[in-house]
């Protein structure tokens, strides 16, 4: 019995000799086994940091924030990263440091909530004004849980001071699911790129921004689902050294007039709501001018926040450059304009506007109201439609 015991011992370590063996015979080392897979926790970065994907299942977080953090260094986040926020936690880039955070169409970098519901952490701060801040293919949800400046809850907020705006590019990103706005972009800061975007389910708008801002967003962005519209704009100009084009998307002025200081291309299928009292005035400025030229499927709409006859002052039109409203709707103006004056268009002394194909309704006084030396098409009377303009459709002075 011993022997035989003595037998299969030695033939076990014979197959253990063997399976450790390379071609040439030679015993090999056993590998040591990997130690398991951990999420980590991210802290304060205070010195260039790359964040690589642990797993490839995005329900597993690689990294969780579990406490405010500051990002004062090069920040570069791999595509397939998922990093978890605690509830009520914020993540700050500053000077001099940047946020690169680059993924893939099939591999995004998400920002999302440890419990995934609107408004569960604070959101993304940037102060940094390096253009290298870059969000490229990512996914940031449930933000919003407190104001982060200003008075506004947002995903993410923009802020800088007067010669050193923050920056950001954002592009091919997704923000949805978040309480107040997407992203909100402060006064003195600035999108150094923005292109191919989607803003779903917030609670206020998925933009909030300066009217000057507006210039730099494409038209291949998608708006749905937001409390607000798509862009709220609080006062402004529309300025610049050339024609500015706004893209065919909802903005809403929730306080302040806009003044035109340049030209000003409206896209066919845009729509400005404006709040109660509010304008929007054509200035009398070289090359300043007003092109809101929609098409029968997809006109230019302007309107009330409010909905109600009479709610904003309308359009004001002070200079003899090319305006144009055509396939255009200019409704619910009227509550008060220069000169005493109420309707929903009006056309100052030597001024012009070519109107046509447009409906101009629901004025708290007239449709059009023009000066005697202003010029308008001979034919505007019979190819536009007025309705509901209870002190009259037109009136010259």
């Amino acid at each position: 019995m011993k022997l035989k015991h003595f037998s299969i011992v030695a033939a076990l370590a014979a197959l253990v000799i063997t399976g450790c063996t390379d071609d040439s015979g030679d015993p090999q080392p056993i590998p040591t086994p990997e130690p398991p897979k951990e999420t980590q926790e991210l802290g304060n970065i205070s010195t260039n940091t790359t964040l690589e994907d642990i797993f490839t299942d995005p329900a597993t977080p690689d990294y969780r924030v579990s406490a405010d953090i500051k990002i004062e260094a090069i920040l570069t986040i791999k595509p397939g990263v998922v990093v978890e926020v605690a509830e009520g936690k914020k993540i700050e880039v500053h000077e001099p440091g940047y946020l690169s955070a680059v993924g893939q169409q099939n591999k995004k970098i998400i920002f999302r909530g440890k419990t995934q519901s609107a408004g569960f952490w604070k959101g993304l701060i940037i102060y940094s004004s390096n253009e290298a801040s870059t969000l490229d293919y990512v996914e940031i949800a449930h933000a919003g849980s407190a104001v982060l400046f200003d008075g506004i809850k947002a995903a993410i907020g923009l802020f800088g001071a007067s010669g050193s705006p923050a920056k950001l590019s954002i592009r091919n990103s997704e923000l949805h699911h978040n309480a107040g706005y997407g992203i909100y972009v402060g006064s003195n800061t600035q999108f150094s790129g923005f292109a191919s975007n989607k803003f779903t389910h917030h609670a206020a708008a998925g933009l909030y921004m300066t009217a000057s801002q507006v210039q730099n967003l494409d038209a291949a962005s998608h708006f749905s689902d937001n409390a607000k519209g798509g862009i709220e704009v609080f006062g402004g100009t529309v300025e610049g050294t050339g024609e500015v084009v706004w893209p065919g998307y909802h903005y809403r002025f929730s306080s302040g007039p806009l003044s035109v200081r340049t030209g000003w291309k409206v896209m066919a299928g845009a729509v400005i709501e404006m709040a109660d009292d509010q304008y929007i005035e054509v200035a009398d400025r070289p090359g300043a001018y007003i092109h809101a030229a929609g098409t029968a499927e997809k006109k230019v709409t302007f309107t009330s926040v409010s909905k109600q006859a009479g709610a904003w002052r309308g359009i004001s039109i002070f200079t003899a450059n090319a305006n144009l409203l055509e396939h255009a709707v200019v409704e619910n103006g009227g509550s008060a304009i220069s000169y005493g004056v109420k309707a929903n268009i009006y056309v100052t002394t030597s001024s012009k506007l070519t109107i046509r194909s447009s409906k101009i309704s629901n004025s708290g006084g007239y449709g059009i109201y023009y000066r005697s030396s202003a010029v308008l098409n001979n034919d505007f009377e019979q190819v536009n439609l007025f309705e509901a303009n209870p002190a009259g459709n037109v009136y010259k002075d």
